[in-house]
């Protein structure tokens, strides 16, 4: 960290604003928190607060600029006990216009949401605005020292302070919606010296490692293996036996079963995580992950249930359990997409599995029907006999041909579901949160 200079003179206490954007003066004119810590624009910045100590007025001015939808900055006395509990800061936020508020986590005893309060005695907005390079800013001043009015929203800057810096993309109404894990950073901060603050790494909670790792491998892997199987196996197994049951089917028992198992033990420990009151923080990911959960438990109900071998209600039955197994596996491909984007991952390699694997189901049904009618051609009767064993050889043939392309897409939709699952749970397992992020 650059040496603390508390000795401003008049010309270096200007209006914030017209040096947020000049990082170089970080540490110099200006204290300076960022993340990450060596982003050099704002633009590069997921967000910054910069603040100078007004030694005139006792006051600290201070500007939170972000190109995210939200940012805040919060203050705490001590880092013992969870990072939301006691917490008290302010927040920019970009909807239809820029807004600025602030909260506070008073009440809380654990993680949730924290009370937000548009004003705070001492609180003075001095603007809120749109950047040209699409960021947004809020700049705001506040006293030193809390007074009897607001001591309960305001810690003293007279002391160094933890400070919690956080963003994210989401909204609840108007209000910032819950972030991930390490779209926050957390460091000491001198309000009344100038310093380029150094954010530090937080490690990911191992229940929420083990929730992530856990849904990886019941949708990425046993889910796509499981409804590969009767889908497009079944024609292909069908005389080979496990257990005196037709192959493909104790294999899709199996898999899916397993499914059940690790996503339920998946969610037993987010519920864990968050002391069964994750709604407190719910976004997207979290109503799509309970949404897949429920459509998931409600397969092996149905596969209970299911009518017999060619009764009226077989086909029903038939479709309702593949369209179910569909919603469900779909869901959970955008639960995962959303849940890489809450730990700060780039979500890109979950987007392409999703969108490769639904590619290879697509073109495996177009291979299957276009070469149908090739397939299932028998001998004419009225041929002759050399003709007849020529057609019952050529039968064979196309049939080979059919079992064959069934075979290479297998290997390629368990190779692509083994290898991106390896990959998200080595991510998962290897995540840190912290400015580098």
């Amino acid at each position: 960290m650059d040496k603390k200079n508390y000795n401003f003179t008049e010309n270096q206490v200007t209006f914030i604003a017209k040096s947020a954007f000049d990082l170089n003066r970080c540490g110099k004119t200006m204290g300076c928190y960022r993340v990450p810590d060596n982003c050099n624009s704002p633009a590069q910045c997921n967000a910054i607060a910069t603040y100078v100590y007004n030694k005139a007025n006792q006051e600290v001015e201070i500007e939170l600029i972000t190109r995210n939808t939200w940012m805040a900055l919060g203050q705490k006395e001590s880092a013992s006990g969870n990072r939301m509990v006691n917490l008290r800061g302010q927040y920019c936020l970009r909807s239809s216009d820029v807004s600025f508020a602030s909260f506070h986590g008073n009440a809380l005893s654990g993680p949730g949401t924290p009370q937000w309060m548009d004003n705070v005695d001492g609180i003075v907005s001095v603007s809120t605005k749109t950047n040209p390079d699409n960021t947004i800013s809020c700049s705001f001043r506040r006293p030193i020292t809390p007074t009897d009015a607001n001591r309960d929203y305001l810690y003293d800057m007279s002391k160094s302070l933890l400070g919690v810096l956080s963003y994210g993309g989401g909204l609840q109404g108007v209000r910032p919606a819950y972030h991930g894990r390490n779209q926050y950073a957390s460091a000491q901060i001198d309000f009344l010296a100038t310093e380029a603050v150094v954010s530090q790494a937080v490690p990911l909670d191992g229940k929420l490692k083990a929730h992530g790792i856990l849904m990886i491998i019941a949708w990425m892997l046993l889910a796509t293996c499981g409804i590969f199987m009767p889908r497009y196996m079944k024609p292909v197994l069908k005389d080979r036996k496990i257990c005196g049951k037709a192959a493909w089917f104790p294999i899709h028992q199996v898999t899916m079963l397993s499914c059940v198992v690790t996503f339920i033990a998946g969610f037993v420990m987010i519920l864990v995580h968050f002391k069964g009151k994750w709604a407190d923080e719910a976004d997207r990911h979290h109503w799509l992950g309970l949404f897949t959960i429920i459509s998931g438990l409600i397969q092996p109900v149905m596969a209970a249930f299911r009518p017999a071998p060619n009764t009226e209600k077989r086909p029903i039955f038939n479709w309702a359990h593949r369209l179910m197994g569909v919603l469900a596996w779909v869901l959970g491909g955008f639960a995962i997409i959303y849940g890489m984007d809450i730990t700060g991952q780039d979500d890109t390699a979950a987007i392409v599995f999703v969108v490769a694997i639904i590619a290879l189901f697509l073109l495996l049904d177009f291979t299957l029907v276009s070469t149908k009618g090739k397939r299932s051609s028998a001998p004419i009767s009225f041929a002759s006999p050399d003709q007849q064993v020529r057609g019952v050889e050529q039968q064979q043939v196309n049939k080979n041909e059919g079992t064959i392309i069934q075979w290479v897409f297998l290997t390629l939709v368990f190779g692509l579901s083994i290898a991106m699952t390896a990959y998200h749970i080595y991510t998962i397992a290897t995540i840190d949160v912290g400015a580098s992020n």
